[in-house]
């Protein structure tokens, strides 16, 4: 292959035997309370059998969502009817789906969107197992006036005739936490327009940082807090673009335990499907089999910890840790207090260090203390001597 040239034109033919399509009969799912799952993109994306095939190889993972970006469906001549099935594929996997209905022929800004945009709208908006629409994906905050009016356009448009939630992707720099002022003016307006939750990523491994540093998940969901928007965390479990280092199950792990500590109420683990430039650089194989590096299994294991934080991820919000500390104090462990309206309390230990326990004991207002995780026990538990996990978590309930 010559010098500078990244693929090349091939031909290729299957001579298998295509997988019918067949959808599995399902009761009425009730949508998740704390959606969990991965969000896939492609383009274009597989054919159906094929997404058929991957949703069956993602269903272990006991995920309850996932967020698909279509690539190239919306540009077929039967895009709504293709988007639908999809739904019905994963819907009969007991999964729903979040749908990207955005149309992005250049990364990161909006382009009008064609009948089949609407198309697809129009088809999917009342299927039971739709969660969500998204429509862009990092949207751009420096956009020209038409480019402006047109996501406002379109945000407007359907939040008006949709009652399931509208969302952006909006990201800033790898290496802030701060989010920058044309960012914050754009959520506001994104906001004002109909935008209902804001999905958000941040890839700390692999080059796309200077200064890698996982706990930042935790401060840049804190910093979406004040819009009052749901937010959605797009955690790294992909192998970047910059520096082919593959996220360890550690590293997977503690993003899932910043982000939750920062508020996130969602939890999407990125992976791509990029059969036409053969780029799969997710958790899968090319024969769609778990990879053996601990990321497929990892997100299984997390997958089970979001079912026993669902009440704190979802009815609980960050607060003051005032009265509560570390005895001694610990910089590698962090603690945190969540509180839910009713005045319900959970404590948080999130361990700093990725390949190695730590055991901490807390000081705390007098109160009842029992573990709701690993454990979940309804027993008594008394905050000394407490091993917390490399990379993960700890969550007790106060009564």
């Amino acid at each position: 292959m010559p010098v500078g040239m990244c693929w090349a034109p091939f031909e290729a033919s299957y001579t298998g035997q295509r997988d019918a399509v067949t959808i599995p009969p399902t009761s009425t799912l009730k949508p998740p309370h704390v959606p969990f799952g991965v969000r896939l993109w492609g383009s274009p994306m597989p054919t159906l059998d094929s997404y058929q095939r991957l949703v069956r190889a993602l269903k272990p993972l006991g995920i309850n969502t996932i967020v698909v970006q279509p690539g190239g469906w919306p540009d077929l001549p039967d895009a709504a009817q293709r988007c639908r099935k999809a739904l019905d594929i994963a819907y009969g996997e007991g999964i729903f789906t979040v749908l990207y209905a955005g149309n992005e022929m250049t990364a990161h800004v909006p382009a009008p969107l064609t009948d089949n945009h609407k198309a697809i709208v129009a088809a999917c908006d009342n299927h039971p197992g739709l969660l969500g629409w998204h429509l862009y994906n990092q949207l751009a905050a420096k956009l020209t006036t038409e480019q402006r009016k047109m996501v406002e356009d379109q945000t407007r448009w359907l939040s008006s005739l949709t009652k399931k939630t509208v969302g952006h992707e909006i990201v800033w720099g790898h290496n802030v936490v701060e989010i920058p002022d044309d960012k914050v003016q754009l959520i506001r307006d994104c906001k004002s327009w109909g935008m209902s939750v804001i999905a958000s990523d941040y890839a700390p491994i692999g080059g796309w940082t200077k200064t890698p540093d996982l706990c930042r998940w935790e401060g840049r969901f804190l910093n979406l807090r004040p819009f009052g928007l749901s937010s959605e965390a797009v955690l790294q479990a992909h192998v970047p673009f910059l520096d082919p280092s593959i996220p360890t199950a550690a590293e997977v792990r503690n993003q899932f335990w910043w982000a939750l500590a920062g508020g996130a109420r969602a939890f999407y683990f990125e992976t791509a499907c990029l059969y036409t430039h053969f780029s799969f650089r997710g958790i899968l194989s090319w024969d769609l089999q778990p990879l053996p590096d601990g990321r497929y299994d990892e997100i299984r294991e997390l997958a089970k910890t979001a079912i026993q934080l669902e009440t704190v991820i979802a009815d609980s919000e960050p607060s003051e840790s005032t009265g509560f500390a570390l005895d001694p104090p610990d910089a590698a462990v962090a603690l945190r207090i969540r509180t839910a309206k009713d005045g319900r309390r959970w404590l948080l230990l999130i361990n700093r260090r990725l390949d190695a326990s730590s055991t901490v004991s807390v000081n705390a207002p007098k109160c009842t203390a029992v573990e709701l995780y690993p454990c979940n026990s309804s027993k008594s538990a008394r905050l000394v001597n407490i091993n917390v996990p490399p990379a993960g978590g700890v969550c007790y309930e106060f009564r």
